[in-house]
């Protein structure tokens, strides 16, 4: 019989021809998609342990199985890893199995993120080449150890101690408390343990430095950032008087400036002992859908506009560029301290427009119509029902008229609200009144700064509210019945979402007659002070100052000096957490959403979880990480939440004064930033603020109708996919990955007692709960597959004998037409470009004798119309009418070519049709019209058992 590739059709005079099949959605047996193949090649048998198609469960692992496995990359993967990946194992020292997750010289960041990518940590992991630091993700090290705690690993340093790097020196120790996660934050005052160099023991120290010098200049581990190390971040060595012979040079594997430390090129390995038998098997109903927490991502967005200078009335820490935000009909307000708006750190399009700016809240471009004319700095913002702007600070004047402190402006070009008549008054201290803090809150607008009356037209006698006052949002009446006075300052205050409670931080140490030491708590539904005592990590007055407050669903976060951050149950006032931030630390801003706390501070490397006291800060401690100017907090569960970590460039160190998450999700964060990490390596001008999108935390949808088709050596899976755009399917078995693909269906090799389930994962690394477990000891036996050899009669009329024929003129693999992006054999047109209405398709399949109870599932596409027989009696007849069928017929509907591949019919055809030994399956196709755009067919039939 000739194939469609030489073949003549009698009567058209057309070519049939075998086409190379287009690039399709990328497929494979691995967890990479790296070749394509599709569910009818060939199938590999599972690799060795750590190969792409068995991937292991640690270095070790593989290790322990290959006991000649070779230092190399391998692939490994864990529940919590998600994702198998390649990763390098070292399987030569001490026995092997560990694994890189970071190398380099000096230069290294304390982000959550690493440095690079995996495939830079692992492709280049020695020589000049890898000086540049790059690291794993925190995310990533927390998978690969499996739900093991870090202080319950062995740290391995490998560190060249020769300019040459021809010699290598071996570092062992153990972070000895407050270590459950992984941490690039390398100088610390946590307790190190276990400490040994070149397998001599020399005891502990902490994590910012630790070895014993006396003993030998090699013999020390030293972390520090400061002046001593050049501010350059590494695993060094105090070698003061250069006896190494470290210097700059590209080359050199000691870097040295001068008499800092060196810093030499350093490997770090960890060795979790994790076994792939171990994971347990899924539950009959599936995995879980697996989700990263909802914080923000710690890449900046690109600002187009930001701002900059200094007004020159600043004279302190706190009078920095971006001082606070404001949201309302797609504009986010920004006040602060600035002078200039301009599109980069050159001064592009450079415009003088201080304390006040408007940017459209999603592209961030400067709304220039708004231009608000004030002559100080601005601290506080609010957008009212009604979208007109409260704006709250240290100005006495807007537009030119007099305004102290307090002001409400139109948000189309910023002029003074002609019904704005209130007024505040400030008779302690000499000073003018300021508004350093609003919230706005169930028809309320709660103040907080400096001053003790306030007036407007429609109450012109003073109500008195000492640094503390509500206002009615409609016309910005003060209210008599609130009755609050603080003794100090108001820094910040929040009403809760319920609005059942008021908080304030601040200076203040009274309400009245009533203690209340630096924070307030009032219940508003009968205006009483809440009892709240808080807590400090240091007792001076000087160093008690709280700045910032935020509720937080049943808790209240609370921060300020000296570098406490606190959340506390609303039910009992009681502490629920503490913080302790260093270097820097003292807390200045606050905000909420969803389980999200945001809290901002002047700091840049540690945050101690569970310590109160800054100069004891390891006492206490139960977790740790790195923060730099902000860092995200779990509400729920009170603790941090690693996977958020941004990184800046300052103007002085002042550091996060504001933030607020808009409508979209996206976090604020102003202060005297100058710039933010835009990838995982370098950073950008950012202009006073920056913007950090949401981070994807929404599991995909899951697959459905997962079925399994034994065909002789190979299992052939297939789903229904949740038709989301780039996403992959991963196949696992037994609870480990066997295959990923862009596909629905997947092509494995069986293994005895396979139970198989799929799960989606996207982009982000989501993934969706997985399909029930769907076990492979009764699958159907595949007797057809899709993309089968299958003769064909095209343009001839109908076949003689038809439809119970053995053979026809020419033969190709489907699917079989034209007009869809997958046809593998394509039927041209004629060349006057007609086509005839109807092809003719037939394959015969065997029955073996030991199938004599199974019925036959046939599954076929229908484009546009189609008819099956089966050893010439039709068991299918989809989109075509009734009665005898011609080659003129005309199927009863279109199918568009987009959907062609995806429009099949199922049936099950009962035993008595089928014969042992040889069967034919029949089938023709009929367009709905001469001219349509794609007529293709496909089968697949598999011996179906009993009750499937």
């Amino acid at each position: 019989m000739p194939v469609l590739a030489v073949t003549l059709v009698a009567g058209l005079g057309i070519g049939l021809q075998t086409v190379a099949a287009p690039a399709r959605a990328t497929t494979t047996t691995t967890t990479t998609t790296t070749t394509t193949t599709s569910a009818t090649s060939a199938t590999e048998p599972l690799g060795p342990v750590g190969s792409e198609s068995n991937p292991a469960a640690s270095c070790w692992e593989i290790k322990q199985e290959r006991t000649d496995a070779p230092s190399g990359n391998y692939w490994l993967w864990t529940p919590d890893l998600v994702v198998a990946d390649q990763f390098y194992c070292d399987q030569e020292t001490d026995g092997g199995g560990w694994v890189l997750i970071g190398r380099g010289r000096d230069g290294w960041s304390h982000a959550a993120t690493g440095q690079g990518t995996s495939a830079d940590v692992r492709d280049v992991v020695d020589g000049p080449e890898a000086f540049a630091p790059r690291t794993l993700p925190v995310e990533t090290i927390t998978g690969l150890l499996g739900g093991k705690r870090v202080d319950e690993q062995t740290v391995r340093l490998r560190r060249a101690v020769s300019a040459d790097g021809s010699k290598r020196q071996e570092v062992r120790f153990r972070y000895a408390q407050a270590r459950p996660e992984w941490s690039w934050q390398l100088e610390t005052d946590l307790p190190v343990a276990d400490v040994s160099f070149d397998g001599t023991v020399i005891g502990s120290g902490t994590a910012a430095s630790f070895g014993k010098t006396s003993a030998s200049v090699l013999y020390d581990v030293h972390t520090v950032i400061s002046s001593t190390s050049g501010w350059r971040t590494g695993w060094g060595i105090r070698d003061w008087n250069n006896g190494l012979g470290g210097s700059k040079s590209s080359s050199n594997h000691l870097y040295k400036d001068g008499g800092q430390a060196t810093r030499p090129f350093t490997q770090v390995f960890l060795r979790p002992e994790l076994n792939s038998k171990d994971f347990p098997a899924p539950p009959p109903e599936g995995t879980p859908e697996v989700t990263g927490p909802e914080v923000a991502s710690s890449l900046s967005r690109w600002n187009p506009w930001g701002v900059t200078g200094l007004a020159p009335e600043s004279n302190s820490f706190y009078d920095v560029e971006v001082q606070a935000f404001a949201e309302g009909d797609g504009v986010m307000y920004v006040g602060g301290n600035f002078t200039t708006i301009q599109r980069n750190a050159s001064g592009a399009d450079a415009v003088n427009q201080p304390y006040l700016a408007a940017f459209d809240v999603n592209s961030g471009e400067w709304i220039q119509t708004f231009r608000p004319q004030l002559n100080g700095q601005v601290q506080s913002l609010a957008v009212l029902d009604d979208n007109r702007l409260a704006v709250g600070g240290e100005f006495t004047q807007a537009s030119g008229v007099d305004h102290q402190g307090l002001v409400v402006l139109d948000t189309k070009v910023g002029q003074v609200d002609p019904y704005f008549t209130t007024s505040l008054v400030n008779r302690v201290g000499g000073l003018l009144p300021a508004v350093r803090t609003m919230d706005l809150e169930d028809g309320w607008l709660y103040i907080g700064g400096r001053f003790t009356h306030a007036t407007n037209e429609k109450l012109p006698d003073e109500v008195y509210g000492r640094n503390l006052l509500r206002l009615s949002a409609a016309d910005l009446t003060p209210d008599r019945a609130m009755k609050v006075e603080l003794n100090g300052s108001v820094w910040s205050l929040d009403a809760s979402a319920a609005g059942d409670r008021l908080y304030a931080a601040g200076m203040f140490s009274l309400n009245g007659s009533a203690p209340a030491y630096r924070g307030l708590a009032v219940d508003l539904g009968d205006q009483s002070q809440v009892p709240w005592t808080l807590v400090f990590s240091d007792q001076r007055d000087s160093n008690t100052r709280q700045q910032a407050v935020v509720a937080a669903g049943n808790s209240v976060w609370i921060t300020g000096a000296e570098h406490l951050l606190t959340s506390y149950d609303t039910a009992t006032m009681q502490v629920r957490q503490t913080w302790i931030q260093q270097a820097g630390g003292d807390g200045q801003t606050l905000t909420a959403a969803g389980d999200t706390v945001y809290a901002g501070c002047h700091c840049s490397e540690n945050t101690y979880e569970g310590s109160r006291t800054y100069a004891s800060r390891v006492e206490g401690t139960v977790d740790h990480g790195a923060i730099e100017q902000i860092g995200a907090f779990s509400n729920s569960g009170a603790s941090l939440e690693q996977t958020f970590s941004p990184r800046f460039s300052t103007r002085q160190g002042s550091g996060a004064w504001a933030s607020l998450v808009d409508s979209n999700g996206t976090l604020w964060v102003g202060g005297d930033l100058t710039h933010a990490a835009r990838d995982t390596l370098a950073k950008r001008w950012t202009g006073g603020f920056a913007r950090f999108g949401a981070r994807d935390a929404a599991a995909p949808e899951k697959p459905s109708d997962l079925r399994v088709l034994a065909d002789g050596s190979s299992h052939i899976l297939s789903w229904t996919g949740p038709g989301e755009n780039g996403v992959t399917y991963q196949v696992l078995r037994n609870g480990r990955p066997v295959g990923t693909t862009t596909e629905t269906t997947l092509t494995v090799p069986a293994t005895d007692g396979a139970q198989y389930t799929v799960r989606t994962i996207e982009a982000a690394g989501n993934a969706s709960a997985s399909t029930a477990v769907e076990s492979a000891a009764d699958a159907p036996a595949l007797v057809v597959p899709n993309g089968a050899q299958w003769d064909v009669s095209y343009g001839q009329g109908t076949p003689r004998g038809w439809p119970a024929v053995g053979s026809l003129d020419a033969y190709g693999p489907a699917p079989l037409g034209w007009g869809t992006t997958d046809v593998a054999t394509e039927i041209p047109a004629a060349a006057d470009g007609s086509r005839p209405i109807t092809s003719y398709y037939a394959r015969a399949f065997e029955v073996p004798e030991s199938a004599s109870g199974d019925g036959l599932e046939v599954t076929v596409r229908v484009d546009d119309g189609v008819a099956v027989y089966l050893n010439g009696t039709e068991i299918v007849r989809e989109n075509l009418p009734g009665g005898a069928l011609t080659e003129n017929t005309y199927a009863s509907s279109a199918v568009s070519s987009s959907s062609a591949s995806t429009s099949t019919v199922k049936v099950v055809v009962p035993r008595d049709l089928l014969e042992t030994g040889t069967n034919v399956l029949t089938a023709e196709v009929h367009s709905n019209y001469r001219k349509t755009p794609s007529h293709t067919f496909d089968l697949s039939a598999a011996l179906a058992t009993d009750g499937r």
